[in-house]
């Protein structure tokens, strides 16, 4: 339908929109103000860019189109696949960000129980940024990030990506890294804030500084336990080396202790704030769009 004095017009029972920014929209009904440049859609949504590799879908949107901004929201979920290896990212709001004159980065925002996968990496926080330009993803407000059989949380989380896979981790207050011994207990990290390297998606190296605190069981090459070492320092820096600490350097402030570990107690084993989340991890795509239409 079509309203000549209003300049609008109403689409129902399925219908498709595309525009001048490589976008289409597809709904079961749509309402488009075409003064405004604005759309607001209903029902069984996917909003496709094709220039940036952007899947938005919901049951209710809203798309401003010379702004270069829309959102959607009732079972909200967002796909970018650029390159093999997709990320889903799902929240109450998915926010879409595009160019245009008067918007000249592209992000995707979700905002309330936020929750995504991709195969090198699983995350939840309450609020996400991802800015496609410079391939950063912000974690804010009770972040928590997973990437194989380590768990990653801080007050804040910045994550690097290059060519698709992980790069650099920035994790800023209450820095804490745990990761499952081979065996039995956990290895875990603590400090002010950490810098993390990765090489081919694995952890190469962590840059700790402020209160550094480590946590490690050692063992010989056959498995049978050494030790459990505990360490502290104002910094350090720790490599890594088939997925386990190969070398730790101090520095101030150095207090190092390997107990036997029947002489050590069950609550001496982790340090302070440790919480193991492993229950919240989505183990596949489905567990972030398995309950919304795909």
């Amino acid at each position: 339908y079509y309203n000549t004095r209003v300049d609008k017009m109403w689409f129902t029972g399925g219908g498709t929109m595309r525009d001048e920014n490589n976008q289409e929209l597809v709904a079961d009904s749509m309402i488009y103000d075409c003064q405004r440049h604005y759309t607001k859609a209903i029902d069984n949504i996917q909003i496709t860019d094709t220039s940036y590799k952007v899947i938005l879908r919901g049951h209710y949107a809203e798309v401003w189109e010379k702004r270069g901004r829309s959102f959607a929201t009732d079972g909200a979920y967002a796909i970018y696949y650029d390159g093999g290896d997709s990320l889903f990212i799902t929240a109450d709001t998915m926010f879409y960000r595009f160019k245009t004159e008067f918007n000249k980065e592209e992000k995707i925002l979700g905002r309330r129980h936020v929750c995504f996968f991709k195969s090198d990496m699983q995350g939840r926080c309450d609020t996400m940024t991802f800015d496609m330009a410079d391939s950063i993803i912000r974690m804010r407000v009770d972040p928590v990030l997973w990437t194989e059989d380590t768990q990653m949380t801080g007050d804040h989380i910045d994550i690097k990506t290059a060519h698709h896979a992980l790069d650099s981790l920035f994790q800023r207050g209450n820095a804490y890294i745990i990761s499952k011994d081979s065996i039995e207990g956990y290895n875990q990290i603590f400090g002010a804030s950490m810098v993390s390297k990765f090489h081919e998606g694995n952890l190469n190296h962590v840059k700790v500084t402020g209160d550094a605190k480590v946590i490690t069981w050692l063992r010989e090459d056959d498995g049978e336990l050494i030790g459990i070492n505990k360490s502290s320092a104002k910094n350090m820096r720790i490599e890594m080396s088939d997925k386990s600490i190969s070398r730790i350097k101090y520095y101030q402030d150095i207090d190092e202790t390997l107990y036997p570990e029947k002489d050590i107690k069950e609550k001496d084993r982790y340090l302070d704030g440790f919480l193991w989340r492993e229950e919240e991890r989505p183990k596949d795509k489905n567990a972030v769009v398995g309950g919304l239409f795909i």
